[in-house]
């Protein structure tokens, strides 16, 4: 399963709830891409190598879909789970985590101020930059999807992922 969304809408958070309702294993890609540290990537070639080891297992979900990755990864999938909620409530959730991250500190967040509000690669210009384009690319890879046995699954609110999350049992 690949649960899919616009920057700061949920994927994460959603895709450990689902894992364990699911009990089946998690995979972050932005962990696994950002793995080398220093705000460097690992190298492409490694990037998808760990991508095809971990969707060639029966049971998987990965929050995130790069490009490099994107029809491997949607081809082995099941089933889709597109988190589309409006601008103005992921860019309130981006906003909320950056702060979040800010308070926090820890040796996995060394954001600064400069970098959260200042750098152009900051949540501030970055989703809002990015959100139309991912959420046109999403609608053209629903519609065009041709399997019958993947399910497709758009939510357009958190209450409609919570009402999933709740029908798998706690």
């Amino acid at each position: 399963m690949i649960v899919i969304g616009a920057p700061g809408s949920g994927k994460s958070t959603t895709s450990k709830q689902l894992a364990k309702a699911l009990d089946a294993p998690r995979f972050s890609l932005d962990n696994i891409y950002w793995a080398a540290g220093d705000g460097r990537p690992i190298p492409d070639t490694e990037f998808v190598s760990t991508v095809d080891q971990i969707t060639r297992g029966d049971r998987w979900i990965v929050d995130g879909v790069y490009k490099q990755v994107r029809s491997m990864a949607w081809d082995r999938a099941t089933a889709i789970l597109w988190l589309n909620y409006s601008f103005p409530r992921v860019y309130r959730q981006v906003m909320g985590r950056t702060f979040r991250w800010l308070r926090k500190k820890t040796a996995n967040s060394r954001l600064t101020i400069r970098e959260a509000f200042f750098h152009r690669h900051s949540p501030w210009f970055k989703v809002p930059a990015t959100f139309r384009k991912l959420r046109r690319e999403y609608r053209e890879l629903f519609t065009n999807d041709v399997s019958s046995d993947r399910i497709l699954i758009e939510h357009r609110t958190p209450a409609e992922t919570q009402r999933l999350l709740d029908s798998l049992g706690p």
